[in-house]
């Protein structure tokens, strides 16, 4: 179980834990069996990687090298790992547990590209016992507040554009799924282009959600620090939001209906909002 090897790589973890300066930063992030260590000093990182390595393999504890990636030269087993960095035009950011964190910046995007080749029709499951429509704007609203981690949009880990495009990329995979949804509806129903409204008021909601839950999260006592803030003002977050949605709608029409055209319309109240107030 997930618990009882959080107990075994605990274990590990101390173990396999190298000896650096005071003055020298080495952190381990850990979310089960996914590891991510940074650090200034390459010695201790090869330490740590190579321990790691051997450490356990009694129990089938092995590093796997072609999911292993280092902005530098490793071998494992005599394996290279792959290599990421601006120097690896074709890979320039690491992939961990659902983000994209550039090595030379440490700036986090959320990770898309991992769903290109997927079917995201397997993602989504709807209810049809009950209330489908409103299962879907649950399921939605769920997901937007679940994936809006202040990671994503806090202004001392990114920059402003940085944090825009994570409220573009998380405003698309919404959409995805929303689409999905509202497929499976007009299917389930036998209509079509019927959900205007309806999905009008779901993304206007889950805009909302996304750029709430991130600036609420970043308010949270619990946090390491007070000071950390949205890395752009909240009516540009809604509105890159809102754009990204209505770009989505219009390649993919079947099923929002008149949907597209009220989205726009609220997305030129925005905009004419915007540079009225500035």
């Amino acid at each position: 179980s997930p618990l009882m090897l959080s107990l075994l790589y605990d274990d590990l973890e101390d173990s396999c834990m190298p000896a650096v300066a005071e003055n020298e930063i080495f952190q381990v992030f850990r979310l089960v069996d996914d590891w991510m260590v940074v650090s200034e000093s390459r010695p201790a990182i090869l330490s740590f990687v190579r321990q790691l390595s051997e450490a356990h393999q009694e129990f089938g504890c092995v590093i796997n090298v072609a999911k292993s990636a280092c902005n530098f030269p490793v071998r494992i087993r005599g394996c290279l790992m792959q290599q990421v960095g601006k120097q690896h035009p074709s890979k320039q950011l690491l992939s961990w547990c659902g983000l994209l964190i550039d090595p030379e910046t440490v700036e986090v995007r959320l990770d898309l590209e991992r769903y290109k080749g997927s079917r995201v029709t397997s993602m989504v499951t709807m209810e049809y016992s009950r209330d489908p429509g409103s299962f879907l704007r649950a399921s939605i609203l769920r997901l937007a507040r679940l994936r809006a981690h202040p990671f994503l949009f806090d202004a001392r880990i990114n920059s402003k554009h940085v944090v825009l495009e994570n409220v573009v990329r998380l405003c698309i995979f919404c959409a995805s799924r929303l689409h999905v949804g509202i497929v499976q509806l007009c299917q389930w129903r036998r209509t079509a282009n019927s959900y205007g409204r309806f999905v009008c008021s779901i993304v206007v909601s889950a805009v909302k959600a996304i750029t709430s839950a991130a600036n609420a999260r970043m308010k949270n006592h619990h946090l390491a620090s007070p000071a950390a803030t949205l890395g752009a003002r909240l009516v540009e977050c809604k509105f890159v939001g809102m754009q990204s949605f209505v770009k989505y709608a219009e390649r993919r029409k079947h099923g929002w209906g008149g949907g597209v055209a009220l989205l726009r319309r609220k997305l030129q109240i925005m905009e004419t909002n915007i540079r009225a107030f500035g």
